[in-house]
């Protein structure tokens, strides 16, 4: 829409000869009322009084006592794993590639972008990772037939514990298969040594005596 000069003038003539708004108290109509929200530590307080006296508390506490106690002595199986059946041995390369230019406090290139260095030309993978489900009668006794000093025996289904306390060594559990995941095992029992400026892995049919 396009206005002409002659338009605006008449619209700001008609602006100034209007007559005057006037505001007019009206009074107060019905009760007025203060706004105010309690105080969120007192409704707290309160609701935690309420649930002490009627022992809702310590009901609560108890209940993730004993849910602590289930999952440290018999955590989540790990899933995707099954039984081996197709013997396998591969190899892992840990070596780590950086996608970027990496610099010291003083702002050196240290290591150029594409530099792979491997953790174990430095650092050496001591002992075998053995991988087993300890409800598994033939898995436990293939896990100790093998383990020797200096071992990690890491569990994917059983109580870490129960294991930990009757064989009187440490035992872990693959939470979440965060090193089954890395390692890329499938089959179970299954074990992890160094082999060179590698790891080596082998998903082991237990028809097969323990090496």
């Amino acid at each position: 829409m396009v206005i002409s000069v002659k338009q605006i003038s008449q619209l700001i003539i008609a602006l100034l000869l209007s007559p005057p708004l006037h505001a007019k108290n009206l009074g107060v109509l019905g009760a007025l009322f203060e706004i105010k929200e309690r105080d969120i530590l007192e409704v707290i307080t309160e609701k935690l009084g309420t649930m002490e006296a009627f022992g809702t508390i310590a009901y609560h506490q108890n209940q993730l006592i004993d849910k602590a106690k289930v999952a440290l002595q018999t955590p989540k199986t790990v899933p995707g794993l099954r039984e081996t059946t197709n013997p396998r041995t591969f190899e892992w390369d840990p070596s780590i590639r950086f996608s970027m230019d990496i610099k010291n406090h003083q702002n050196q290139v240290i290591y150029k972008k594409g530099t792979a260095i491997n953790p174990l030309d430095t650092v050496s993978f001591h002992g075998q990772w053995l991988f087993f489900n300890a409800d598994d009668a033939k898995q436990k006794a293939w896990a100790q037939s093998l383990y020797k000093t200096g071992d990690k025996l890491i569990l994917v289904r059983g109580s870490a514990l129960e294991l930990m306390q009757a064989w009187e060594l440490p035992v872990y559990f693959d939470q979440q298969a965060v090193l089954t995941r890395k390692f890329g095992i499938q089959q179970i029992p299954a074990r992890v040594y160094q082999e060179g400026q590698h790891l080596k892995i082998e998903e082991v049919l237990l028809t097969e005596k323990p090496l």
